[in-house]
C-alpha cells in the first residue's frame, strides 16, 4: 500500500479518529501512515474544537503537518517508529520521544513547556501481518491512560487496520479473514449553486436526472441527498458528515454516511453530495467501535473490572454536573438512582444477549442529587487471552417522550420480551402458589381475633399478624396483575363503604400507627368495576399515603360525580413528590428501601381496565394529590 492509496479515506477516517477522541476523553486523534516501501511517512490529524488552540501552537513552530512527508530514517529514534517497528504499545508524556529526530529538539522542548502537560498513547495500526501505521491519541495532564483505554484504542486501531486493509486489497468476503467494514460509494450527485440538482450516478451505474431548484427527486433517498445539499449550499462550511441511523441497528449495507463538500467552479459553487456504506460482516461488538465513534456526543466512561471509574470524557462532566475529582475511583453505581441498576444492566448485557452491545433505560443521579431518564449502553473489553480488563459505558439523556433504547434491534427486543414472559410467568405461578396458604392463615387469624376470650394483649399481636398478612397479600396481587391473571368482571360498587373497609383493614399496619384516614366522600356515591380490583386499588394507593406522611399526619379522601364519571382524590400531608409524576408510574420505581415499585403501576392498570385513569401531583398547601377517575355506577 502507498501512503497515495489511502489518502481518499478520510471522509471515512477523519470522523472516525474525531469521534474515538472524543468518546475516550482525548484532546485528538492522529493517524500516521507509514510506507516502507517509499520510505514516507504522513499524519492524519482527527482534532475537536477544544484542541483547536494546542493544534495551531504546533502549526506556528511546526508547519502544517499535513502538508509535510517525513522521511522514514528521520523517525528511526522515535516511540512513534518503536511503536509501528514493534506492533506495540507505547505511552509518554514528552514530544521529544514522541517524535524522536523528525523536529529540531529544541522545538520540541518549547512546545512541551507551551503546551504543558499533556500524555500520549501510541497503538499500532495493523491487519493482518500489515502494518500500516501507528494511532497517537492525546490528553491533558500527566497521567497514564488507563487499562480500560489502552484496551479500546486497541480496538479501534484494529478496525483503522480493517478498513485501509480493504480498501488497499481486493479479497473474496467469503474467505476466513473477511474484513468487518468495506468502505465504498454508493450513490453520488451534484447541485449547482442555485440548488438545482444537475445529474449523478446510482448504486447501479444508472444516471440520475437532473432537477429544478425546487423540484422534488421521486427517490425518497435521492430526495433525502438533494435536500441535504441545498441546506449546505446555503451556509458557509466547506464539509459536513452526516451518519445515518447512527444509534440504531444498520441494514442492507451497514453504517451510511452522506459526506457533502463544496467545490469551487468558473461558474460558481458546486455540491457534491456522496451516499458511503461501509459493510459489515461480524466481529463480536466490533461494527459498534465504529458506530459510537461517528454517532452524536454522549457520555462515556471506562470502568476497570470492580465497577469503579478509571476515566472519561468532557461529555460526562456536563451530563452528571460533577467534576473529574469526585468521578476519579467511584463505584459506578453512585451515578444510577439505584446503585444496583449497573449491575442488573451488565448483568443482562453480558450472560443473556449474544450481541456484545445494546442500550436499556434507567434512572441517572447528577451530582447535585437531581435525577434524570437515560440510556445505558456497555462494551466489554477483554484481553487477548479473554481475560476482562474493564468496561465501557455509554449514557444518553433521555428527552422528555423520547424513546428508550432505539439501539436494541428487533431479534434483541424479541429475546428480552421472550424471557421477561417467561420470568414473568414464573414468578406469578410462585405468587399464586405463595398466596393460598397466606388466605388460609388469614382466615384462621381473624376467626381468632373475634374469640370473646381473647386477652387485649394478644389481640394486639393477632391484629398486627393480620395486618402484615394484608399487606403480603396485596404484594403477591400486584405481582399476579402484571401478570395478567386477573380477568374481572364489572359491577356497581359503594365507594363510601369501600374506602372505609379499606382503612379498616389497614389499620393493623405498623405503617398505619399514628396516622389518620379520613373519608369525605358523599353516600350513594357509586363506581361501575370489579370489587376485589377496586379494593386493591384503594390499598395501594392509602398505603403510599400513609407511608409517606409523618406521625399525625393525615389521609383525606374525597369525591364527586362527574357527568357519566367519578372523579376520586386522596389527598395527604406528607412531603409531595420528588420526581416528575409519571416516572412514579413506571414498573419498579420505588423511592422507598423496601418497595417493589409495582403499587401504583397496578393502580393505573386496574383505573385503565376500568376505562378510568390515576393521576397524582403536588398539592399548592403541600404535599400530594392523587385522582381516580371511574366510570359512574348509578345512584344509591
Amino acid at each position: 500500500m502507498t501512503i497515495d492509496h489511502a489518502k481518499h479515506l478520510g471522509p471515512i477516517l477523519d470522523p472516525i479518529l474525531r469521534g474515538a477522541a472524543k468518546l475516550l476523553g482525548c484532546s485528538s486523534a492522529n493517524l500516521i501512515l507509514v510506507d516502507v516501501r517509499s520510505g514516507e511517512v504522513r499524519i492524519r490529524i482527527g482534532a475537536m474544537a477544544t484542541s483547536q488552540p494546542d493544534l495551531l501552537q504546533v502549526e506556528k513552530l511546526l508547519g502544517k503537518l499535513e502538508s509535510r512527508v517525513f522521511h522514514l530514517d528521520g523517525v528511526v529514534d522515535s516511540l512513534v517508529y518503536a511503536c509501528y517497528r514493534d506492533r506495540a504499545v507505547h505511552e509518554t508524556s514528552s514530544l521529544r520521544e514522541l517524535a524522536g529526530t523528525a523536529f529540531q529538539s529544541g522545538v520540541l522542548g518549547l512546545l512541551d513547556s507551551l503546551l504543558g502537560a499533556h500524555r500520549y498513547v501510541m497503538i499500532p495500526v495493523a491487519f493482518g501481518r500489515e502494518t500500516y501505521g501507528v494511532l497517537v491519541f492525546e490528553k491533558h495532564g500527566r497521567e497514564p491512560f488507563s487499562a480500560q483505554q489502552r484496551e479500546l484504542l486497541v480496538r479501534y486501531a484494529q478496525r483503522i487496520g480493517a478498513i485501509i486493509h480493504a480498501d488497499s486489497h481486493e479479497r473474496s468476503l467469503d474467505t476466513e479473514d473477511a474484513l468487518d467494514e468495506v468502505p465504498r460509494v454508493l450513490v453520488q450527485l451534484a447541485v449547482d449553486g442555485a440548488g438545482r440538482l444537475i445529474g449523478g450516478v446510482d448504486e447501479h451505474g444508472a444516471p440520475i436526472p437532473s432537477a429544478g431548484a425546487h423540484q422534488t427527486p421521486p427517490d425518497l433517498r435521492i430526495a433525502d441527498m438533494v435536500g441535504r445539499a441545498r441546506r449546505f449550499l446555503a451556509g458557509e462550511g466547506r464539509e459536513e458528515r452526516v451518519l445515518l441511523d447512527a444509534e440504531g441497528p444498520c441494514e442492507g449495507d451497514g453504517l451510511r454516511m452522506i459526506v457533502v463538500s463544496r467545490l469551487p467552479t468558473e461558474n460558481g459553487p458546486l455540491v457534491l453530495a456522496s451516499l458511503v456504506a461501509m459493510a459489515e460482516f461480524g466481529g463480536l461488538g466490533r461494527q459498534h467501535l465504529v458506530r459510537m465513534a461517528l454517532a452524536r456526543s454522549a457520555a462515556t466512561l471506562m470502568l476497570d473490572p470492580d465497577l469503579r471509574i478509571t476515566s472519561w470524557n468532557d461529555a460526562t462532566l456536563g451530563l452528571f454536573r460533577r467534576d473529574a475529582a469526585s468521578l476519579r475511583g467511584r463505584s459506578i453505581g453512585d451515578l444510577f438512582r439505584e446503585p444496583r441498576d449497573i449491575q442488573g444492566i451488565l448483568n443482562r448485557q453480558f450472560l443473556f444477549l449474544s450481541s456484545g452491545y445494546f442500550e436499556e433505560a434507567s434512572v441517572l443521579r447528577r451530582g447535585d442529587g437531581s435525577t434524570f431518564p437515560g440510556n445505558v449502553g456497555a462494551l466489554l473489553l477483554a484481553d487477548d487471552e479473554d481475560r476482562v480488563v474493564g468496561y465501557l459505558v455509554r449514557i444518553r439523556e433521555l428527552a422528555a417522550g423520547g424513546v428508550a433504547a432505539p439501539g436494541v434491534d428487533a431479534v434483541e427486543r424479541l429475546m428480552r420480551r421472550e424471557r421477561l414472559a417467561t420470568m414473568g410467568e414464573m414468578a406469578a405461578q410462585l405468587a399464586h402458589e405463595i398466596r393460598n396458604p397466606l388466605v388460609a392463615v388469614g382466615a384462621s387469624l381473624d376467626a381468632m381475633v373475634r374469640d370473646p376470650g381473647l386477652g387485649l394483649e394478644n389481640r394486639q399481636v393477632l391484629e398486627e399478624m393480620r395486618g402484615e398478612l394484608t399487606r403480603l397479600d396485596m404484594l403477591l396481587r400486584d405481582y399476579l396483575s402484571m401478570a395478567g391473571r386477573s380477568r374481572p368482571g364489572a359491577s356497581p360498587v359503594d365507594l363510601r363503604a369501600l374506602v372505609a373497609d379499606v382503612a379498616t383493614r389497614m389499620g393493623g399496619l405498623p405503617a398505619a400507627q399514628g396516622r389518620r384516614i379520613r373519608s369525605d366522600l358523599p353516600p350513594g356515591l357509586k363506581v361501575q368495576i370489579d370489587r376485589e380490583a377496586l379494593h386493591h386499588l384503594f390499598f395501594n394507593l392509602l398505603l403510599n399515603a400513609v407511608e409517606l406522611i409523618p406521625e399525625g399526619g393525615t389521609v383525606s379522601v374525597s369525591g364527586e360525580l362527574d357527568g357519566a364519571k367519578v372523579r376520586v382524590f386522596v389527598d395527604d400531608d406528607g412531603p409531595g413528590l420528588a420526581c416528575e409524576p409519571e416516572e412514579c408510574f413506571e414498573p419498579f420505581f420505588t423511592t422507598k428501601s423496601n418497595g417493589t415499585g409495582l403499587g401504583l403501576t397496578v393502580c393505573r392498570r386496574i383505573a385503565d381496565g376500568a376505562g378510568g385513569s390515576v393521576t397524582l401531583e403536588n398539592r399548592r398547601e403541600g404535599g400530594c394529590r392523587a385522582t381516580v377517575m371511574l366510570p359512574a355506577g348509578g345512584a344509591g
